[in-house]
């Protein structure tokens, strides 16, 4: 049995979304590379949504509705979008959802052999709020960290 056909869809809203694709698809007699031609999207594409391993579009849901005639597509896909989180941010959570390790990027620090006394004062005194004192005792605690 496909994982596609396990989903409950009272899940979460991309089991919904992915439960009612699958159910609308089979029911109007389409295999997955019917839909995926009609769409304009890849027939893996399109299995990956069905089972809830990919998060849809915007656009998808959108193609979704008019192929089905239904509103359900749109309405499922806003519930799938972390609505409260900034749009840069959401697919960071989506992908956290699964993650076995979570890394990310600094692009204002500077890591390894070029990290100073110096430049860790100046990263502590960026920080609003923070007292010339407590600039002093972070400093203090990573020279005693660093060897």
């Amino acid at each position: 049995m496909s994982r596609s056909a396990e989903i409950d869809p009272d899940e979460s809203p991309r089991a919904a979304f992915a439960y009612l694709l699958r159910r609308l698809r089979t029911s109007g007699g389409l295999t997955q590379r019917d839909l995926a031609h009609r769409l304009g999207y890849s027939e893996s594409q399109i299995g990956m949504v069905e089972q809830g391993r990919r998060r849809p579009t915007q656009h998808l849901a959108d193609l979704l509705d008019t192929e089905f005639g239904v509103e359900d597509f749109g309405q499922l896909y806003v519930r799938t979008t972390w609505a409260g989180s900034p749009e840069h941010f959401r697919a960071w959570l989506d992908e956290e959802q699964e993650a076995t390790a979570l890394r990310s990027w600094e692009p204002m620090l500077v890591t390894g052999l070029l990290q100073t006394e110096a430049y860790a004062r100046a990263l502590f005194a960026a920080e609003p709020g923070i007292t010339p004192q407590e600039v002093d005792e972070r400093a203090g605690m990573l020279i005693l960290l660093v060897p």
